[in-house]
């Protein structure tokens, strides 16, 4: 799992870090000095940040969660080997563990995702 100064700087830099999270610099620095960048923009550029950061993988950066995030790369995953997707997405309904990210669930329902 990368902390934040590890992620800004496999972005190039404060100003690139900006950029590609769509804020002003300042917020970037601030997020250095926290250690944290928060989960909303993180998850927002997850994937294009694995593409350009090396290092960044949503894997590893969400361990307990990627699979409910991204289907996808749970179908892809060798501990998932030998389950279905089906399987994986029965997991997740069946799932007693509290949903790390219920905002995006939400939004998902209203948007029909």
């Amino acid at each position: 799992m990368l902390n934040a100064s590890e992620i800004v700087d496999g972005l190039k830099g404060t100003n690139a870090a900006a950029r590609f999270f769509g804020v002003q610099p300042p917020s970037v620095s601030e997020w250095v000095k926290k250690g944290v960048i928060p989960d909303d923009r993180l998850l927002r550029k997850a994937a294009l940040l694995e593409e350009c950061c090396p290092g960044f993988s949503r894997r590893t950066q969400w361990p307990d969660a990627f699979r409910q995030i991204w289907p996808e790369l749970a179908a892809k995953d060798p501990a998932d080997q030998g389950n279905t997707t089906a399987d994986v997405a029965l997991d997740r309904r069946v799932s007693t563990e509290p949903n790390p990210f219920p905002d995006l669930d939400r939004r998902a329902a209203v948007q029909g995702a």
